[in-house]
C-alpha cells in the first residue's frame, strides 16, 4: 500500500437522535432466570404473559435491553454533544480504496480512532452503503481488519471496501491508538457500554458522511467484534444488518458457566460484583441478544470446534431465535453457519455474510468487487489452533532425549530442539521425581528468567512437593554453564529483539524458548511415572513472559503460573526505549509473533499471576492488561515490593498450593472477588476452606512511572466472607484489597484507580 500524509480538520453539525429510550425508568423488572424463554414477558403488574403478537413482542425487547443495562450500565443519552470534530491523516492507496486515518471526538472527552475505507471511483454526492468493521482481541486494534498482525482470515474491513462499501474500522477502548484508556475514569458502568456508546457515535458519522446512505448500514466483527456487533445491533435499530463471527454463545455454555473472562473492566464487572458470577443470576443473556436483533438481518459464523465459544449452547439457541424472526415475519433475514473450523473466520464463511450483507442493504458489486482476495490457505489446511510464527511439528514433537547422571532425585538430560539456522540444536535440563512413586505423578515445566540457567534447587523443590518437574536451560548451556556447541540462540538482546522477518522467526531466542518448554511438556508426558494429564508450567521474569505465551498456545497445560513476566511489553515495560528504536514495521511485527498479549487470550487453564508492585521490568498497568485478556480463571498474588529474583520467584507458597488445588484436587486455595467500590469502602467477597487471619487494603497516593510509586498498606475488616477496608480522603488514589489465609497464602484483588 503506497501513503500519503495529509491532514485535515472539519467540524460538522451533526443532527443526533435524542438519545437511548432504554434509559429512561420502567416499571418492568426483567427476571434472572428463563432467559431461554424468549416468548414470555412480564405486564405492568409483574404477571408473566406469553409472546404472542409482534406487539408482545416489543415489550418483551424493552425488558430485555433493561436487563442488558442492569449488567452493563445504562447507555447515555447522545444529544446537544456539540460539533464533531474529525481529524484525517496519513491517508494509504489501497488496491480499490483508499484508507484514512480518522479520528472523530466521541462527546465525552476523548477521541475514537478509526480507519475509514473509502471505495475508488466514488462521485462526490455518490451514497454508498456503510459497514461498520469491529477487530478481534489483539494490540493491534483496528490493524487487525486490515489484515495487519500473523493471522488470515481476519481483514473483513478490507475486503468490504474492495468489495465497493463505505467501512470504518474503530479501535476498541484499551487497543490500538487507544490502548491507554483507563475504562474507571469514565461515566460507564462497563467497557462494553463504553464500547456500545462510541459505535454508536461512528454510526453518527457515518449516517452524516456526504457518500454514506444513512438508512443503509451494517457492522460485522470476529470474537470480541462479533459480540460487540451483537451489542450495538441491540441498542442501535440504525444498524441495518449483523455479522458475527465467533462472538457468542450462551453464559451457562461459556466455559461451562465460568463467566469471570466477562469480568473485568474492559466487559462488564457487574457479572461478579453484583451478580457473582452466577449465570442465573446475570439479567441477560445471549438468547435474547439474538433474539433482540430480530427482525432485522443476523448472520452468525459459530465454528464447531471454536474453544472460546462452545457451539453446542448456539445450537440451542438457533430455534428459539428462529421462532422471534418467524413472529416477525422475517425468517430469511437469520442465518447462522456452523463451519468445522476453530476459532476463526474462513473464507467461504466470509464470502456467504458478504451475500447476506448485499441482499440485506440492497447493493450489488460489480464483478471485481465480489472477489475476495485469495489468502493463500484454505480453511481445511489451518491448524488446530492459532500458533503464530511456530508450527505443530516444532511445538508438540515428542523430542529425543539422551539421559544422564543422576544424584538423589535429580537426574540431567539433553533433549532435541528445534533447528537453528538449518541445524540440530539440543537442549539442557535438570528432571528430578519425587523419592517414592507409587502411582503416576503430576508434573511441572519450569522457565527460567534473564540471567538464569537449569536449576537444580528449583527441580527438587518440586519433587519435594510430590512432582516430577523439568527444568530447563534456555540459553543453550549445559550443566558446566558452558554454551553447547548445538545449544540454538542466546538469551541475548539481540536475539530477543533483533531484526528478523516472517521467514527468520524461526531463529530467534523466543520461538527456541516456547518449543523448548512445549517439547519439554511432551517429553514429561512420555515418561511412565508422569500422569500425562496432570502438567502445568511456571516461569520467572523472561520465564513468566515465555509461560503467558506457552500457556496460550499448548491446550494440554492444566495450570499455569507466570512470575513478574507478562506482556505488552512494548507499551510500557523496562525494555520501553529498545522498541522505540525500532522502526514501527519491525515493532508490529514483533509484537504479532512474540508478545504475550497475543496468545494470552487463547489461555485455557486456571492462572495464578504472582508479582510486585514496584516490579522494575513488568509494570502494574501491563501486567493488568495482560491478565484481563484471559478469558477463563485468573488469581492473583500481588506483593508491595516483591523483591525480583530467581529463589524469591519460585518461593512464594501460594504457588506450590494454586498448582495443588488444580492438580491434586485439593481445594483450599483461597479465592477473592474484584472490588464493589461504594463512595470511600471497598468491598470484596471471600471464598476459602481455611480461615482467613487478616485483610488488607493498599495503595498509593503516586502518579508517575509504577516502579517508583510507594504503597502503603492498612488493615481491612473482615466479617464473613468479606473484607472491607475505608479508603483514604485523597484523590486519585490506587487501590487494592488481599487476604491471607492462616497457612500464609496471599490473595488480590486487581488495582483500580479511584478518582
Amino acid at each position: 500500500m503506497k501513503s500519503l500524509s495529509v491532514k485535515i480538520v472539519l467540524a460538522i453539525l451533526l443532527t443526533i437522535p435524542t438519545g437511548s429510550v432504554f434509559a429512561e425508568k420502567s416499571i418492568f423488572s426483567p427476571r434472572a432466570p428463563g432467559h431461554s424463554d424468549l416468548f414470555h414477558f412480564q405486564n405492568q403488574e409483574g404477571k408473566n404473559l406469553e409472546v404472542k403478537t409482534q406487539s408482545d413482542w416489543k415489550k418483551k425487547r424493552k425488558q430485555i435491553l433493561l436487563g442488558m443495562e442492569k449488567a452493563m450500565g445504562v447507555l447515555p443519552p447522545r444529544k446537544d454533544l456539540g460539533l464533531f470534530y474529525e481529524s484525517y491523516s496519513n491517508v494509504s492507496i489501497g488496491n480499490g480504496f483508499r484508507r484514512y486515518e480518522l479520528s472523530i471526538a466521541s462527546g465525552e472527552g476523548d477521541r475514537i480512532y478509526s480507519h475509514l475505507y473509502i471505495p475508488d471511483g466514488l462521485e462526490d454526492k455518490e451514497k454508498r452503503p456503510a459497514l461498520l468493521a469491529l477487530h478481534p482481541t489483539s494490540p493491534l486494534g483496528k490493524g487487525i481488519v486490515a489484515g495487519y498482525g500473523p493471522l488470515p482470515n481476519r481483514n473483513y474491513g478490507e475486503e468490504l471496501a474492495q468489495r465497493g462499501y463505505v467501512v470504518m474500522a474503530p479501535d476498541y477502548p484499551s487497543f490500538g491508538d487507544a490502548s491507554d484508556y483507563d475504562f474507571t475514569k469514565d461515566r460507564h458502568a462497563s467497557g462494553t457500554m463504553k464500547g456500545i456508546f462510541n459505535h454508536m457515535r461512528c454510526v453518527d458519522f457515518l449516517q452524516n458522511h456526504p457518500n454514506v446512505h444513512p438508512e443503509k448500514i451494517g457492522v460485522i466483527g470476529h470474537s470480541l467484534g462479533g459480540h460487540n456487533a451483537m451489542f450495538l445491533g441491540v441498542f442501535d435499530e440504525r444498524v441495518k444488518v449483523i455479522v458475527s463471527s465467533c462472538g457468542w454463545n450462551p453464559f451457562h455454555d461459556y466455559y461451562g458457566g465460568k463467566i469471570k473472562g466477562w469480568t473485568s473492566t474492559r466487559y462488564m464487572p457487574r457479572l461478579e460484583s453484583e451478580y457473582h458470577l452466577d449465570p442465573d443470576s446475570v439479567p441477560f443473556d445471549f438468547y435474547e441478544v439474538a433474539a433482540a436483533l430480530a427482525p432485522r438481518g443476523f448472520f452468525s459464523i459459530s465454528p464447531l470446534r471454536d474453544r472460546n465459544f462452545e457451539v453446542t449452547g448456539i445450537m440451542k439457541t438457533e430455534p428459539r431465535v428462529e421462532r422471534v424472526y418467524d413472529l416477525l415475519e422475517a425468517s430469511g433475514n437469520f442465518r447462522i453457519q456452523y463451519p468445522n473450523a476453530e476459532h476463526d473466520f474462513p473464507p467461504e464463511n466470509r464470502r456467504q455474510s458478504y451475500h447476506f450483507i448485499d441482499r440485506l442493504l440492497g447493493y450489488t458489486p460489480n464483478a471485481d468487487q465480489s472477489r475476495i482476495p485469495a489468502t493463500g490457505i484454505h480453511p481445511d489446511e489451518l491448524s488446530e489452533h492459532f500458533t503464530g510464527p511456530w508450527d505443530d511439528t516444532d511445538l508438540f514433537a515428542l523430542p529425543e532425549a539422551v539421559w544422564g547422571n543422576q544424584t538423589g532425585q535429580v537426574r540431567e538430560v539433553y533433549y532435541e530442539g528445534v533447528p537453528f539456522k538449518g541445524k540440530p540444536s539440543r537442549i539442557f535440563a535438570y528432571y528430578a521425581h519425587p523419592d517414592i512413586l507409587n502411582e503416576p505423578v503430576p508434573a511441572m515445566v519450569l522457565l527460567h528468567g534473564g540471567g538464569g540457567k537449569a536449576f537444580r534447587v528449583w527441580a527438587e523443590l518440586w519433587a519435594n512437593r510430590g512432582y516430577a518437574a523439568l527444568a530447563m536451560d534456555l540459553s543453550g548451556r549445559g550443566a558446566d554453564g558452558n554454551r553447547l556447541m548445538n545449544g540454538g540462540p542466546e538469551q541475548s538482546d539481540e536475539g530477543k529483539f533483533g531484526e528478523f522477518t516472517m521467514d527468520t522467526a524461526k531463529e530467534m531466542w523466543t520461538y527456541h524458548a516456547v518449543a523448548a518448554a512445549t517439547r519439554g511438556h511432551s517429553l514429561l508426558a512420555s515418561l511412565d511415572e508422569v500422569d500425562g494429564s496432570r502438567i502445568g508450567i511456571t516461569g520467572i521474569s523472561w520465564g513468566g513472559y515465555l509461560t503467558g505465551i506457552v500457556s496460550g498456545l499448548d491446550h494440554r497445560l492444566k495450570v499455569s503460573v507466570p512470575v513478574y513476566g507478562c506482556g505488552f511489553l512494548h507499551q510500557n515495560s523496562v525494555w520501553l526505549p529498545r522498541f522505540n528504536t525500532m522502526p514501527p514495521k519491525q515493532r508490529d511485527l514483533w509484537v504479532s509473533c512474540f508478545d504475550p498479549s497475543i496468545y494470552l487470550s487463547g489461555i485455557q487453564c486456571p492462572i495464578l499471576w504472582v508479582n510486585g508492585t514496584n516490579d522494575f521490568a513488568y509494570p502494574m498497568d501491563s501486567y493488568q492488561k495482560s491478565y484481563d485478556m484471559v478469558p477463563g480463571e485468573v488469581n492473583l498474588c500481588l506483593r508491595v515490593n516483591m523483591p525480583h529474583g530467581h529463589p524469591q520467584g519460585w518461593n512464594p507458597m501460594e504457588i506450590g498450593r494454586f498448582v495443588d488445588s488444580h492438580l491434586k484436587e485439593d481445594r483450599s486455595f483461597p479465592q477473592i472477588s474484584e472490588m464493589k467500590v461504594e463512595k470511600n469502602t471497598v468491598t470484596s467477597i471471600i471464598e476459602s476452606q481455611l480461615k482467613i487471619k487478616e485483610g488488607s487494603l493498599h495503595f498509593t497516593k503516586n502518579k508517575g512511572p509504577w516502579q517508583h510509586r510507594k504503597w502503603q498498606t492498612s488493615p481491612a475488616v473482615l466479617d464473613g466472607n468479606t473484607v472491607v477496608a475505608h479508603l483514604p480522603d485523597e484523590r486519585p488514589i490506587v487501590v487494592y484489597l488481599s487476604i491471607t489465609d492462616d497457612q500464609g497464602a496471599l490473595v488480590s484483588t486487581p488495582h483500580q484507580i479511584i478518582l
